[in-house]
């Protein structure tokens, strides 16, 4: 792991989401996606942060780079909890 790496940014991105630093998260999270735009999760960890701090649009946006929900799947927190809730706005955010 580098100095400047998407890995570094995305782990200290998820350190400032745990710690409910959610302006910090977005800001490493996005290093991380612009650094690396195929690093798993890239999309997700911004979203969540987003979603955390009520932005539903910014988080559905976040979700959806990564491509919209695909109904085969199995159920994932992204198809049947996140998306939903971002795409109702009467909706209170769900405590994930």
């Amino acid at each position: 792991m580098g100095e400047n790496s998407a890995e570094l940014h995305r782990l200290i991105g998820k350190v400032h989401l745990n710690r409910e630093e959610y302006e910090e998260a977005i800001t490493e999270l996005q290093q991380a996606a612009k650094t690396d735009a195929k690093l798993p999760f890239v999309h997700f960890n911004p979203g969540l942060a987003y979603l955390k701090k009520q932005d539903l649009e910014a988080a559905k946006s976040e979700f959806l780079k990564d491509g919209p929900p695909n109904p085969t799947w199995p159920i994932t927190m992204t198809n049947q909890v996140l998306l939903p809730t971002c795409s109702n706005k009467t909706h209170k955010l769900r405590n994930i």
